[in-house]
Formats: C-alpha cells, structure tokens, sequence
C-alpha cells in the first residue's frame, strides 16, 4: 500500500494546511491544472473510516444547459474524486466503469460540497462511491468500479505512455520516482509493462 500511495499520490499530498475543518490533515492538490476544484482534502468519517471531501465553484466555461454544469464536467470531477478517495484507503486502481446519475442540475458558480469514499474491494475490484451537493441538496451521485494495479506494473504503464511522447510528460517528482530513485528502490528496470 505505501508503495502505491507514493505511485499514485506523490504530486498530490501536501504540507498542512489551515482548512476551516480542524480535522483536516493535508490539502489534496490536483495535477490536472485545469479542473476548477477549489480544493479537496482528505478526512474521516463519522465511523472513522477515510473519506475525501472538497470544495468546487465551476466558472461558465463548463457550462452544459443555461446555468448548470456540463454533465461531462460532472463525470470528469467524480473520476478524480473517486480515484483519491481509493488512494486514501489504500486501495489505489484505475477507472473500469463510471456510473452517474444526475438527480438534479449542478448550478454554475455556486459553492458545491463533494464527498467520495471506497466501498469494498473483491479481488481486483475496487468500489468507491461520491456524491456533489449544492445547499445540502445532492444534485449527481457516483460509483466508480476501479481495476488494482500492481506498482510494477502501473510503472511500466507509466514509462511506455510516457516514452511515446518524448518522456516529458511527467512531473518532476513522479520522473524522479520513476527512474528509481525513490527510497523504495523499486526501479523502472523492475516494471514490466
């Protein structure tokens, strides 16, 4: 698990910070630059299990029908929410199925609370459900069916999309590790694809 944590995690967790929950331990940082999360954190339940919530105001640009978000926008912030909240449990994986039910228009530049958390795990199967409200009122509900990737293997993933387009696509600390200087000494020689 650590090892995926760092695979999967590594551009992702932050130093603390002062958030308005004192429960709050770090900020969770999206390296996708271009989705409009405020921010999103990683916390606890009331039974004490983990859970990712987080904070979003979507700008007109993810605009679907007048005034509501795009439902592609919807689908775009569940994936990412729901992949954290199985990172946070330990159980990291990649997206095999996205289901989203839309039960009622996500306004445009409105506060909205998500909320994601991991199910159960069967196998290679990982379930994680989320939820995006506005004014308490959950407008898009989500479940997400993830396939675990071993680390060696998601290494070798990595290395072959990356080798594609020149190598560059990686950020800084995530090459680092991928060229195996990483304290665990799990190397890109390692990786089978």
């Amino acid at each position: 698990p650590a090892v995926l944590a760092v695979l999967f995690a590594v551009a992702y967790i932050s130093d603390p910070v002062d958030t308005p929950e004192p429960e709050v331990k770090h900020v969770i940082r999206l390296t996708t630059r271009h989705l409009p999360i405020h921010k999103y954190w990683a916390d606890e339940d009331e039974q004490g299990q983990p859970i990712i919530r987080g904070l979003a105001n979507i700008p007109l640009a993810y605009e679907g029908p007048p005034t509501c978000v795009h439902g592609g926008m919807v689908a775009l912030l569940f994936d990412e929410l729901l992949g954290n909240a199985n990172i946070i449990s330990g159980h990291a994986g990649m997206t095999g199925t996205l289901t989203v039910r839309y039960e009622k228009p996500t306004p445009l530049l409105t506060d909205l609370d998500l909320e994601a958390r991991f199910i159960t795990q069967e196998g290679r199967k990982i379930r994680t459900v989320a939820t995006i409200s506005s004014g308490g009122v959950v407008t898009a509900r989500a479940e997400g069916i993830f396939i675990e990737v071993p680390p060696a293997q998601m290494l070798g993933i990595v290395a072959n999309n990356a080798s594609k387009v020149g190598g560059s696509v990686l950020d800084e600390e995530l090459a680092s590790y991928v060229e195996g200087r990483a304290e665990n000494g799990l190397r890109l020689e390692d990786a089978g694809g």
